[in-house]
């Protein structure tokens, strides 16, 4: 049976929500409770899954350059907004 009362606990220690840990994959819940010496940097398939998704050059993905703006406007020298 799995513990779920105390993966919830811990998880509310990391600072995770309910919401977090109920939407967290397997794999993301075991690097989160990974020892440091256990847990290992994202593998190629990681990699190029994310490459996929945010391309750099903007073609396909949601690339933050692309689809939004900051919702920051920008001062010019004299602090007139552009």
């Amino acid at each position: 049976m799995t513990p779920w009362g105390g993966m919830l606990q811990t998880a509310a220690r990391l600072g995770v929500g309910p919401e977090g840990f109920w939407r967290m994959s397997l794999r993301e819940w075991r690097m989160l409770t990974a020892r440091p010496d256990e847990a290992g940097p994202p593998g190629r398939m990681d990699f190029e899954r994310m490459v996929a998704a945010w391309p750099d050059d903007g073609r396909g993905g949601t690339s933050p350059s692309t689809t939004s703006r900051s919702p920051f406007p920008c001062a010019s020298a004299n602090g007139e907004e552009t």
